[in-house]
């Protein structure tokens, strides 16, 4: 009978102590070619199979690694895509330059609709004896009606440039989050934005 010890590295050492004397055997695999011992031989199946279950947890460890760090990495990935997406949308899209000029401009023009109102309540305070003639009233009617409308074409321009601009505004939003995030992240989006 003999007895067996081992240290575990790559390369298998068996210390093998039988009658016939002390053997230092290395090998990589399988029973030791020159020690005959069965111990030998049940000491190396056991190495093999420890070292066979070490290797295994070690890779799914690094597996489990490797896929914790892919989803860290997908997770980070989207959190910039979105990130950046609500940097575009504030820079870009939040107040558009063609809507801001639209703005000023309706802002002039009911400046200046505002000042000839206010001339033509004047103009209607001098309608006054001996001035007040049906002529002048309906001179005076005439002239407001048809800044009347003149206005309120003009109002209706504006407007009509403004839904265009945000109509145009929302498909070029709406086509980014689609081609970006798909459909399932707009909601996010939109918690970013708010």
């Amino acid at each position: 009978m003999g007895w067996c010890s081992f240290l575990q590295s790559p390369v298998l050492v068996l210390d093998c102590y039988s009658s016939s004397g002390y053997q230092s055997v290395a090998s990589t695999a399988g029973p030791q070619e020159g020690c005959s011992e069965p111990c030998c031989r049940q000491v190396t199946a056991d190495m093999l199979q420890q070292q066979h279950a070490h290797e295994v947890l070690k890779e799914q460890s690094r597996r489990q690694h490797w896929e914790s760090a892919f989803a860290a990495w997908r997770t980070l990935r989207s959190k910039h895509a979105v990130q950046h997406f609500c940097q575009q949308v504030k820079r870009e899209w939040f107040e558009p330059s063609a809507q801001l000029d639209l703005f000023t401009q309706l802002r002039a023009s009911q400046e200046g609709a505002h000042t000839k109102l206010v001339q033509q309540c004047r103009k209607v305070g001098e309608l006054v004896p001996p001035r007040l003639t049906s002529e002048a009233v309906q001179a005076w009617l005439s002239e407001t009606r048809q800044w009347s409308q003149e206005w309120h074409q003009q109002m209706a321009a504006h407007l009509q440039l403004l839904q265009q601009q945000e109509d145009q505004l929302e498909q070029q939003v709406g086509m980014c989050v689609r081609l970006m995030f798909g459909v399932g992240c707009i909601s996010t989006v939109w918690h970013c934005l708010l």
